[in-house]
């Protein structure tokens, strides 16, 4: 599943993982953001810093977190390419409230889950 520099994203930065105790080449991260009255906001990216700073002030941030600062970071994860992180930010986005909570305090059982089940 890993993407040669041709198939690049613009801008984004490659760099190995672990997962499972393997290296894992990763452009891409699935990420959960709080805002300041306890809403949890999913989202995918290849630059998370400037993502998060799109967030916070930018006509590019999502619409739905425009005046919900302060925005505070709580999950990330990186994986290979697009689709896989696609896939994961639609699995996590279905999930309950307490299940993100579970997530978001490092619950890799339910982490396996979602990756089991993903088609």
């Amino acid at each position: 599943m890993t993407k040669n520099a041709s198939q690049k994203a613009p801008g984004a930065h490659k760099f190995t993982c672990m997962w499972e105790g393997l290296p894992v080449t990763a452009s891409w991260y699935v990420y959960i953001l709080e805002t300041g009255a306890g809403f949890l906001y999913t989202g995918i990216t290849t630059e998370l810093e400037r993502r998060l700073e799109e967030h916070r002030g930018s006509p590019t941030g999502a619409k739905s977190l425009r005046g919900k600062g302060p925005l505070k970071l709580v999950y990330q994860l990186a994986v290979t390419d697009r689709s896989e992180a696609s896939r994961l930010e639609a699995r996590i986005k279905k999930l309950r409230r307490d299940e993100k909570l579970r997530l978001i305090q490092g619950d890799r059982t339910l982490l396996h889950k979602i990756r089991e089940t993903m088609p």
